[in-house]
């Protein structure tokens, strides 16, 4: 089997996109103040066997402290898997996580880094490039009606 990896596929993310693909968790009931993550990270590896190819992608949102009570409210994701779109500061728009694969969530604390939420998929499909959307703020797909967004200040 080979394995590859490429920490930064994607630089300088400025806008994450989730919509809930099983609805199991209320998006609604979160503030704006989890829309302004400090950093977004989206790392990749590549491994094949003779099976095929099979990608596994963590996208990473970090904030540099939440009170506990926050920290509840975001854990609480964890139960849903989503369907993800991410944003570039140059525009490009991609989607990292289709339907038939969506991501899963886990939340974590670290002294150093703070809160993150980490998203992860294992699939064999890799990103794929949307269209450049440098003249709008958001992502704007009419397949994709998003639930919850991260924008980085």
């Amino acid at each position: 089997m080979e394995l590859g990896k490429n920490t930064s596929l994607f630089q300088n993310i400025c806008l994450v996109q989730i919509r809930s693909v099983d609805d199991t968790v209320d998006l609604s009931s979160l503030t704006s103040i989890y829309h302004t993550p400090s950093k977004i990270r989206h790392n990749i590896s590549y491994s094949h066997n003779d099976s095929g190819n099979l990608n596994r992608q963590t996208l990473t949102i970090s904030y540099p402290g939440l009170s506990t009570s926050d920290f509840s409210q975001f854990n609480q994701l964890s139960r849903g898997v989503y369907n993800v779109f991410i944003k570039l500061d140059n525009g490009d728009v991609y989607m990292i996580s289709p339907l038939e694969f969506p991501m899963e969530l886990n939340t974590s604390y670290d002294k150093d880094s703070g809160h993150q939420l980490n998203f992860t998929n294992s699939s064999p499909v890799i990103p794929v490039f949307i269209n450049n959307q440098s003249e709008n703020d958001g992502i704007i797909l009419d397949q994709f009606d998003y639930t919850f967004d991260f924008k980085v200040a």
